[in-house]
């Protein structure tokens, strides 16, 4: 008997659904590029698009997904499942990444997290997101090359979602996810009552997974003032294969 097309396969994502796999490191601005992916999808007409964030795809997630036509997943740490479900459903992938050693020091100063918790978080990231260096249609974003101001990102993301886009488009998506467009929203949500209930760290408001405090000053090489010596080399030495197999050990 020939299954429904729209009948989950293993993995748990029906073979009629589309989707975009968001994956970065903590701190890489990987939830603006949700949003930038967010927004190329709405100028593109689609329509059923369901955002989650996805680490496994396990029973909550089929059940946060059920009736979407368009998967919008964000990760920090992508694991087994969320891997055979890019392989299953060639799934299209976009990696942010950023210099471990900052991405501790940005986590610690945004959000007030100890650095032994910021460590562990990271480590955890560095290492899932390894797993993933090697996918062969993955669009690749480095923090340092400044791709949150860029056109070429923008274009390049279209790309990917098959939407064409204008000048004026690029330029309007920009302007929309400036860091002082995004704040003035992230304030209008805690005026709003949306944000500010539990620990700005976690909580985050659903579509957009924006946090308070989330947008940071894109400083690169902030974990020399931040960072002592001993800690910088722990950094690095627990996301050694994150930083080998992405270039960050060079740095």
């Amino acid at each position: 008997m020939t299954e429904p097309p729209d009948m989950p396969d293993a993995a748990g994502l029906a073979r009629s659904m589309r989707g975009l796999l968001c994956a970065g490191l903590y701190s890489s601005a990987s939830t603006w590029m949700l949003n930038l992916a967010s927004q190329i999808l709405k100028a593109g007409g689609y329509a059923g698009v369901k955002t989650i964030y996805l680490d496994e795809m396990d029973e909550a997630a089929q059940r946060a997904i059920a009736g979407a036509t368009f998967m919008l997943a964000k990760s920090h740490s992508p694991g087994a499942s969320v891997r055979n479900l890019i392989d299953r459903q060639r799934l299209p992938v976009i990696i942010t990444l950023r210099d471990p050693r900052d991405a501790v020091a940005s986590m610690m100063l945004r959000w007030n997290v100890g650095f032994d918790l910021a460590l562990d978080r990271m480590r955890r990231s560095a290492a899932a997101l390894a797993q993933l260096a090697d996918c062969p249609a993955a669009l690749v974003f480095h923090y340092e090359d400044g791709f949150t101001t860029d056109e070429r990102c923008v274009d390049a993301v279209a790309k990917l979602l098959n939407v064409s886009l204008t000048a004026a488009d690029r330029a309007a998506l920009l302007a929309a996810l400036a860091p002082q467009a995004i704040r003035r929203q992230i304030e209008s949500w805690r005026q709003a009552g949306v944000l500010g209930h539990g620990r700005p760290d976690v909580e985050y408001e659903p579509e957009t997974h924006w946090h308070l405090g989330h947008v940071g000053d894109g400083e690169t090489g902030k974990w020399r003032r931040v960072l002592g010596a001993i800690q910088a080399a722990r950094v690095l030495l627990g996301t050694r294969a994150y930083c080998k197999s992405f270039g960050y050990s060079r740095w």
